[in-house]
């Protein structure tokens, strides 16, 4: 029996790790950013708008009396001056925290999916030579930097088209793709962050202290 709840937890822990943190991104007139899991989705921007409580009811205000003129107002209390911090061993920190980073930031990134991709261009204006250079520059620069991030990371792409509409006052979009992440890429590169930091550390610990040379009178 126990053997069964084992490999039931075991079985759990795995898929758990191959889920994927997704990031959806839609732009149009507006730009949207939502993560999610799974069908769960939260839109990070633009925020949503609160919903509003109805107002209470205020409560009765009690009179005050006037305040008598025996009482004397205290003193406020003198301001304290902030300390000032160590500086250089700030910068260590964050210099030991960046070399521990860096190296497996580059690796999960390198996990990156671009799924999805269903992007739709629409190259308007007033001017016709305008919009025929405009074309020009934006499929140059849409399809070079697709090119590029194909050599980066893993692209699935749905739709890409890019017209030219003389008809259009402005140029208009319709944008929309996923980045997606498994749980345990970033699970991975979170422990190599705090084990390269805690060695560094220990490492660091551990180095002798320059010895203090006597100034020679």
């Amino acid at each position: 029996m126990g053997w069964i709840i084992a490999g039931g937890i075991l079985l759990f822990l795995i898929l758990l790790l191959c889920l994927s943190v997704v990031l959806r991104v839609h732009v149009t007139e507006e730009f949207t950013l939502s993560v999610g899991i799974l069908c769960f989705y939260w839109q990070i921007f633009p925020e949503k708008p609160a919903k509003k409580k109805k107002p209470k009811a205020a409560p009765k205000k009690a009179t005050k009396k006037a305040p008598s003129k025996k009482k004397r107002k205290k003193a406020p209390p003198p301001e304290k001056k902030p300390e000032k911090g160590d500086i250089k061993g700030t910068a260590d920190i964050v210099l030991d925290l960046l070399k521990a980073a860096l190296p497996p930031l580059g690796q999960m990134l390198r996990h990156l999916r671009l799924v999805k991709l269903d992007a739709r261009i629409w190259v308007g204006g007033s001017d016709a030579a305008e919009t025929a250079l405009a074309f020009g520059k934006i499929q140059a620069l849409f399809y070079g930097g697709y090119a590029a991030l194909q050599n980066l990371i893993r692209v699935k792409a749905k739709r890409v088209e890019i017209d030219c509409d003389f008809l259009l006052p402005e140029t208009r979009q319709d944008i929309f793709f996923c980045i997606k992440l498994r749980i345990g890429v970033i699970l991975w590169a979170l422990l190599r962050m705090a084990w390269r930091f805690l060695a560094h550390t220990i490492r660091k610990g551990q180095q002798p202290e320059p010895a203090v040379q006597a100034v020679k009178k």
